[in-house]
């Protein structure tokens, strides 16, 4: 599916013709969840060097990574799981032209191995990973490591997080537990699709110490920004944005 967005082509490769997210991007000819992207645009084009890094945790085909790397920052870490839609995403990363590094991992609170399970054909991004305790491992199995550790193995010290997306389908508490030196380091705003409120509030709680707040939400299976130690502007942009859905 070829589009144009900002002046820039875009084209982007889909899992399958009968996957969701594919299905969206070529009826609206436009990114998936371009409501969302755009928010993201505006609340951090002006951070866009050359040394800034977005993560994006649970990539998928990479519509996102994507947008990121053309529009938000000068390097995108994608980090998928699935094989197959990993060789997607490595696809339409690199026929855009980003400058990005795919990891084919899941991110958890340790590290380890894991399984892939599928809960509908026709949407791979309900697709969970489940982590294996104690049972033989197959060649089929994940492998799962902390963000915290591949941080440290991949990304140099030039770089500054500007924000981490996430969206892994129940698993949120896990990454941002690994996740937690990375987030004190560099305090980046955090975008995680959360469908359970009291795992919002455990979030909440994880991030205590760096003062993160709730200044925006959106969607069905609702996604929250949390910045650290907002500020005014931040605030009414999140609240603006959120009170605009809340009336479509």
């Amino acid at each position: 599916m070829e589009f144009e967005f900002n002046n820039k082509r875009v084209v982007l490769t889909g899992h399958s013709e009968t996957d969701e997210i594919y299905q969206r991007i070529k009826f609206s000819h436009s990114f998936y969840e371009l409501d969302m992207l755009s928010y993201v645009l505006r609340c951090h084009k002006k951070q866009r060097t050359a040394g800034s890094m977005v993560i994006d945790v649970g990539a998928n085909i990479g519509n996102h990574s994507v947008f990121f790397g053309l529009f938000v920052a000068g390097f995108v870490l994608a980090i998928e799981p699935n094989p197959p839609v990993f060789e997607v995403l490595t696809k339409n990363l690199t026929q855009n032209g980003v400058n990005a590094l795919p990891l084919k991992l899941a991110l958890s609170d340790q590290s380890g191995k894991g399984e892939i399970i599928e809960h509908a054909a026709d949407n791979v991004g309900m697709a969970q990973v489940s982590m294996l305790q104690g049972v033989t491992v197959s060649e089929d199995d994940v492998d799962v490591e902390t963000l915290d550790r591949v941080f440290h193995q991949y990304v140099s010290d030039d770089r500054t997080v500007s924000l981490i997306k996430i969206d892994v389908e129940g698993a949120e508490r896990d990454v941002i537990q690994g996740s937690m030196a990375v987030i004190a380091a560099y305090k980046p705003d955090l975008y995680i699709e959360i469908q359970d409120p009291v795992k919002l509030q455990e979030i909440q709680a994880l991030l205590s110490g760096h003062n993160y707040q709730v200044v925006s939400k959106w969607g069905a299976t609702t996604m929250y920004h949390l910045v650290s130690k907002p500020t005014l502007q931040q605030r009414f942009r999140g609240a603006a944005f959120w009170m605009s859905n809340l009336c479509v």
